[in-house]
């Protein structure tokens, strides 16, 4: 029985001296690194995503449709890799053995043999400009997503620390938010911080349930476009700043608890007669007032339903 010897190769000399740029093809980048987290995983898996798509579009890469992961990397260099090069022996760069975590796999137009090598070396072998600028970006998409990572350890290990303040930290105060962001950012927040966060949201908690108080009886009053006269309580004013001037809010709620609002120019503070007809100087919450207005619109705010008043009077 004869049996017939496998044909290897032809060795090639892949070193710069002897390298002709277009003889090889770019078949993917890789990340020979470790990743801490799921969180710098998926920016790997992203960001050599999107180097892969630029070699894709330059090199034509058929068969491959995805970028080669570190064992796919591996077993096609076991299969037509240089079985004494640098990277079989050292796991370094097959050109000029320098280690390194961010590299290119190229395959050798002539002989299908397939190098490894360093994201410095690529440029050897014609890698382009944009593939390269990729490549710094993925370094520092690594960097970022590591740097997430620990804040992320430091940040949990504060939360064990502290009962209730990670769903505290939920809260939608923007005071909130802030400090959210601070102890992402910090790793931990002061005893003082962390008592404002529970305060905020207990005082949310309790608009909260005042809204629904003044939902659950507040109706429409009159039609749009009708001109009523109401006896109504003053029960906050209200003012802020925009492109065309100051807008004053006045709320007003009469005795079934409808809620009856005028958002505009007018400082309805400033418009107040007490029952003798004898002009007031201002009106403050808790007052009676008697307002003529028209029926703007009628809406919901916070789940409470609203009677927007225009051009009102009051005596």
């Amino acid at each position: 029985m004869t049996t017939t010897a496998t044909a290897k190769p032809a060795r090639v000399n892949h070193l710069k001296a002897a390298l002709d740029p277009a003889a090889y093809l770019c078949i993917t980048p890789l990340y020979l690194g470790s990743v801490s987290s799921d969180e710098q995983g998926d920016a790997v898996d992203s960001l050599l995503g999107d180097m892969f798509d630029l070699f894709a579009e330059a090199n034509k890469l058929a068969p491959y449709s995805a970028p080669l992961g570190n064992a796919e990397v591996r077993a096609l260099h076991a299969e037509r890799g240089i079985a004494d090069g640098r990277f079989a022996k050292k796991g370094t760069c097959d050109h000029c053995g320098a280690a390194f975590k961010f590299g290119y796999i190229f395959e050798h137009v002539t002989t299908k043999q397939v190098i490894v090598v360093g994201r410095t070396c690529g440029q050897d072998f014609a890698v382009g400009s944009k593939a390269l600028l990729a490549m710094t970006r993925l370094e520092k998409g690594l960097k970022v997503a590591a740097e997430s990572a620990k804040r992320a350890k430091v940040r949990a290990a504060f939360l064990a620390l502290h009962d209730g303040l990670a769903e505290a930290l939920k809260g939608t105060h923007s005071i909130v938010a802030d400090i959210n962001n601070k102890l992402t950012q910090y790793g931990s927040i002061s005893a003082g911080q962390v008592a404002l966060v529970h305060k905020l949201n207990a005082q949310q908690a309790e608009k909260a349930a005042r809204n629904a108080e003044v939902a659950a009886v507040s109706n429409y009053v009159g039609t749009v476009g009708e001109r009523i006269t109401l006896e109504l309580t003053a029960q906050f004013f209200t003012s802020f700043d925009g492109m065309f001037g100051t807008t004053y809010v006045n709320r007003f709620v009469d005795a079934a608890g409808n809620v009856v609002i005028h958002k505009g120019s007018v400082d309805m503070r400033y418009m107040g007669y007490d029952a003798a007809g004898n002009f007031v100087a201002s009106v403050c919450p808790g007052d009676k007032v008697t307002v003529t207005g028209t029926v703007k619109a009628h809406a919901e705010y916070n789940g409470i339903k609203q009677t927007l008043l225009s051009r009102p009077k009051t005596k």
